[in-house]
């Protein structure tokens, strides 16, 4: 909030003629100088909103309202700056045993079509792993008989190789590691129908 002239009397002695004839000490008791610090404020917004208004009763127009929340966050700003750590509201959510949740940045209105369309995302989304996890459990079933159907094709590939006399792509090794795999697997499935 920019600096206010404290010589000025408050709003409502401004035209006051009695205090042209007081005592300066009564006068300054009506002066922003002693005033509250409500009615510091409340000077600064008329004085702002005066500033910008197109005519006296002019309290509506866009101008004039930007003006008046203008001048309310400055002096809210200027109490923020001079109270940092202000901790009442604290205190009080504390003692009430109460908590506290911020306003949503932005709020929805809840209409019947957003919410099918939510409904219906989900049933989507659903179904779609319902699925996947029927068609996760066919291909389980399905991996013993792939892995033994793997370990001919390497043995075939291997032996057709060394038959021509090409160089062998397919090694003892990577033989042994799917019949550890499928070893593995029948293991694990073992174990899990001796558990159930």
């Amino acid at each position: 909030m920019p600096e206010v002239d404290f010589n000025r009397y408050q709003i409502e002695f401004r035209n006051c003629k009695g205090l042209e004839d007081a005592d300066e000490i009564v006068q300054r008791l009506f002066k922003l100088e002693f005033a509250s610090h409500k009615k510091i404020v409340q000077s600064y917004l008329k004085d702002i909103t005066d500033s910008v208004q197109r005519h006296p009763f002019d309290k509506g127009s866009i101008e004039s309202r930007i003006a008046r929340w203008t001048g309310a966050i400055r002096a809210w700003q200027e109490i923020m700056e001079s109270h940092p750590h202000n901790k009442t509201f604290e205190w009080l959510l504390e003692n009430l045993e109460l908590v506290y949740k911020p306003h949503p940045k932005e709020y929805r209105w809840i209409t019947r079509k957003d919410s099918l369309k939510k409904l219906t995302d989900k049933y989507c989304r659903d179904t779609v792993q319902d699925k996947l996890n029927e068609y996760k459990l066919v291909l389980q079933e399905q991996q013993p008989a792939f892995l033994e159907e793997k370990i001919r094709s390497l043995e075939f590939i291997r032996a057709e190789q060394q038959s021509c006399g090409v160089e062998v792509t397919v090694t003892e090794e990577e033989i042994a590691n799917v019949r550890k795999e499928l070893a593995d697997l029948l293991k694990e499935r073992d174990v899990s129908v001796k558990d159930d």
